[in-house]
């Protein structure tokens, strides 16, 4: 409700205070205001003017409103019950959007993600469709995203291993612990479905068998064939 407050005016004339004494005795006497003149009367001070003013302070700090029924900023002089309607639909939008199940969900899915500029996503994606971006850069490359793993083997006399079929473009990192003893040679061999892989090694011994830092599908990497034990690590990664 709006408020309409009273302009309060006072009296002015001469000899205000002046009044009269009628019906005295020797105990009680009626004073009646006897001014010379009154040139304005001046806003009476009585119980509609004052419980007007009661209830403008109750409106204010116990407010009758009901919530907005759209979003929209508060504006200077609405009257109270407008503002707090707004107050409480801001409020309700927020409250709708914290307890929305994608924001309380540990791994939501989503069926399409689409970036439009630069954005960084955290924890796990659960993504059933398409992501499109501009571009996604891995540090390899624009669009470039490849499997990386960790490898670690460790061979006795005799064994030989192999490791296990690789993607194109994925890459392993590898530690090797290859122990031979004579005539029981141990080994490591390239993945064999494939054509290419590039492999990077550094061995404290035994023999490396790649060529300029390649191998075929199925191609030896590291051989050990000296009684000892060779210690190597590295990556290999698949071309083609």
């Amino acid at each position: 409700m709006s408020y309409t407050p009273t302009v309060w005016v006072a009296p002015a004339g001469t000899n205000l205070n002046k009044f009269a004494k009628t019906s005295e005795t020797s105990t009680d006497v009626i004073l009646s205001p006897n001014p010379d003149s009154v040139t304005v009367a001046g806003t009476p001070i009585n119980t509609t003017n004052l419980n007007k003013m009661e209830t403008g302070i109750k409106d204010v700090h116990n407010p009758a409103f009901t919530e907005a029924a759209t979003l929209e900023n508060i504006a200077t002089g609405e009257v109270v019950e407008t503002l707090w309607g707004k107050v409480k639909k801001a409020i309700a939008t927020i409250i709708a959007w914290l307890d929305q199940s994608v924001k309380t969900t540990a791994s939501p899915t989503f069926s399409d993600v689409s970036i439009t500029n630069n954005a960084t996503v955290g924890g796990t994606l659960g993504v059933t469709g398409a992501i499109s971006g501009a571009t996604v850069d891995t540090g390899q490359g624009a669009n470039e995203v490849f499997r990386m793993s960790n490898l670690s083997v460790i061979a006795g006399p005799g064994e030989s291993m192999q490791i296990a079929a690789m993607k194109v473009g994925e890459v392993i990192f590898f530690t090797f612990q290859l122990t031979s003893t004579a005539g029981n040679a141990v080994y490591v061999m390239a993945p064999s479905v494939g054509t290419d892989f590039l492999v990077m090694i550094n061995s404290n011994g035994g023999t490396i068998k790649t060529t300029g830092g390649y191998t075929a599908a199925g191609g030896l990497i590291l051989l050990n064939n000296q009684a000892s034990t060779v210690l190597a690590n590295g990556f290999v990664r698949r071309i083609s």
